[in-house]
């Protein structure tokens, strides 16, 4: 029997917090490898909840907030060359090197050890993890997958330490490379692996509160910011009745609590997928609270998509708004207006949500943008007693919004992976500099400060006056709720 070792790296970044995080890709190779006969093992250097890091650490159970997310234990570590200018700490969040290397000690050698990879600009942590696995076993096969690798491939070919760099999707041609590879028996499963997976293996955690959810693969949009279609071609679809059955037995056998869809178009379509899992899960009667951290597209947030998310314990619901400006919405590909987000909002308060437990995404920094646009995104979000969440644009490699910050010489075709990482404003023009970025995320935080107290918003005027022209970073007295 071959044996593997499926290693998901820590993260390095200025910060980092554990949203229900779940190696969604690694877990779904690991399904296909044990369906092929293999032994499989994982380690996961973001698990809070492993029995060994719990002790190592002292504790007996993670602190976390009531919706099962919490801190990831943080090592500062130097900041490399690129952020040498950044006024912020730079740590590791996850295990720590010294548990990472006695869990490797604890493994046998296997036949290969997979290696996952998330934003482009962690790979810091990928090359951290294979060196380590170099260190212990020297020739072992290391094989990277993952984003990083699939958008930066000639970067991760030529840093990542890896031997294979195995970019793109879990597609038929991609698993024929990753059977020849590996030296596997029998044939790779087809292009519809994923429409007919039963299950993640989720048994590989030794302990489970939280799990991520995945009932399609990739969009159906083509969002000129977005990579989705980059990293999956195609937009597939599992049977909701099998996603519920999959939940329910994580509820009822392992005790999760908590279930996150990191789906990008959990809705669309709704009658004939969401509808059905969310009917099914009240049949099953599956008591649970669900969380949806990617945004919604609320043209499909009617009536009944509304009572059904509340009826069925759906208690974090993030909605897709990025802009106010009507010109930009149409940009986007036109899946939001005002219009229709209004009328999800209401439908979900007439299904019994409080407009303080709903929040929307607003993008800001884009090439062409003004602070103006996303100043006034930031306030009709307010305006209408919402949260927002302030979303940085960063430009992902072969998209058309990074093609176009390309053009403007906005941002460098060439620059290190590490450029892309939205805290520092990585896309600099005329209108958006770091500080002026750093204090929009500090209006977009007082905001959410006025909406969960009820109180009057702040002049728009003055507010924007301080964002673009602010000296002192410190927020003024009247963004003070």
């Amino acid at each position: 029997m071959r044996r593997f070792l499926l290693l998901n790296p820590c993260i390095h970044d200025f910060a980092a917090y554990d949203f229900w995080v779940k190696p969604l890709g690694l877990l779904s190779l690991a399904a296909i490898l044990e369906g092929a006969g293999a032994q499989v093992r994982l380690l996961d250097c973001l698990d809070r909840h492993d029995p060994g890091w719990l002790r190592w650490t002292g504790q007996t159970r993670p602190q976390e907030r009531w919706d099962g997310t919490g801190k990831f234990h943080r090592e500062p570590l130097p900041k490399p060359a690129p952020f040498a200018g950044v006024p912020r700490r730079f740590a590791r969040y996850g295990w720590s090197l010294d548990y990472l290397r006695l869990r490797l000690q604890a493994e046998l050698r296997p036949d290969a050890v997979l290696v996952t990879s998330g934003m482009t600009y962690w790979y810091p942590g990928v090359q951290e993890a294979i060196h380590e696995v170099k260190r212990l076993w020297p020739n072992a096969l290391v094989l990277l997958g993952g984003i990083y690798a699939t958008l930066c491939r000639e970067h991760a070919r030529e840093h990542s330490g890896a031997d294979v760099v195995l970019p793109g999707p879990l597609s038929p041609p991609n698993l024929h490379k990753l059977w020849d590879v590996l030296n596997l028996p029998g044939h790779p499963p087809d292009g519809d692996w994923f429409v007919n997976l039963e299950r993640l293996p989720y048994h590989l955690y030794p302990r489970l509160r939280t799990a991520a959810v995945l009932t399609s693969l990739g969009c159906p949009y083509r969002c000129p910011f977005c990579a989705s279609h980059l990293l999956v071609a195609r937009y597939r679809r599992r049977d909701p009745l099998v996603v519920a059955r999959e939940i329910a037995a994580l509820r009822f056998e392992r005790g999760v609590e908590h279930f996150a869809f990191f789906d990008d178009a959990l809705l669309l379509a709704h009658d004939r997928h969401f509808s059905v899992l969310a009917e099914e899960l009240l049949r099953l009667r599956v008591r649970a609270s669900f969380h949806t951290p990617n945004g919604l597209h609320v043209r499909e947030i009617d009536e009944d998509v509304a009572r059904l998310m509340h009826d069925t314990g759906f208690r974090t619901l993030w909605l897709s708004y990025e802009s106010s400006n009507p010109d930009r919405q149409q940009q986007m590909g036109g899946k939001v207006s005002d219009q229709d987000f209004d009328r999800a909002v209401g439908n979900l308060v007439r299904a019994g949500y409080r407009r303080s437990e709903l929040g929307a995404y607003v993008l800001g920094g884009l090439p062409d943008q003004t602070v103006r646009e996303v100043l006034e995104s930031l306030f009709a979000v307010a305006e209408r007693r919402l949260r927002s969440s302030l979303a940085i644009f960063s430009p992902i490699p072969g998209t058309a919004e990074w093609a176009r910050a390309v053009e403007a010489g906005a941002f460098p075709a060439d620059a290190d992976p590490l450029l892309t990482n939205d805290t520092i404003c990585p896309v600099r023009t005329q209108e958006f500099s770091p500080p002026v970025c750093q204090r929009l995320r500090q209006v977009a935080k007082a905001l959410n400060r006025f909406v969960r107290t009820s109180q009057p918003l702040p002049e728009f005027d003055r507010t924007l006056e301080w964002v673009v022209e602010g000296a002192d970073p410190a927020p003024p007295r009247f963004l003070a709720a």
